[in-house]
């Protein structure tokens, strides 16, 4: 299955030979999640569209090829996927609650933290999930943000 990583600033002054990590760096981080390749080859403008389409972001704008985003809207967005997940979650555990042995801790683990989806590599903070993403961008004193590129991944 393929998805996007993408790569985000904090500021719109950057150098992206700088900020932009390689396919091989990107590859090293996640090779252990299962991921088998990690490739530049990807049509940006589209991902971001699907990147918006999932978060259901209305606060994008296309500036000189890069992407400004609401840092709020996008804390917003990823709270609403937390407690989608946490919802699931509280199912599998009543679910334990009659047949301990029908959910593994692997599949609650699974669900809050380690789903393979859009993958983000924050300058400065590194690569991280969408869950990691969450808390990091509170950390961020700017309202916007920007995403600068993609790469697709395959796992």
């Amino acid at each position: 299955m393929h998805s996007r990583i993408f790569i985000i600033s904090e500021n719109d002054n950057f150098d992206l030979d700088d900020i932009i990590p390689t396919e091989c760096e990107l590859f090293d981080y996640l090779s252990c999640y299962g991921v088998d390749y990690v490739d530049k080859e990807t049509d940006f403008e589209d991902d971001v569209e699907w990147f918006k389409n999932v978060y259901n972001l209305k606060k994008i704008e296309k500036i000189d090829g890069i992407f400004k985003i609401d840092k709020q809207e996008l804390i917003k967005a990823l709270k609403k996927e937390k407690e989608r997940r946490l919802k699931k979650v509280k199912k599998l555990i009543k679910n334990a609650e009659t047949d301990l042995m029908s959910v593994s801790a692997w599949d609650i683990a699974n669900e809050i933290y380690m789903q393979k989806g859009f993958y983000f590599y924050l300058d400065g903070y590194g690569i991280m999930n969408e869950m990691d993403l969450l808390e990091d961008l509170k950390l961020i004193k700017n309202n916007t943000i920007y995403i600068v590129d993609s790469f697709d991944y395959h796992f």
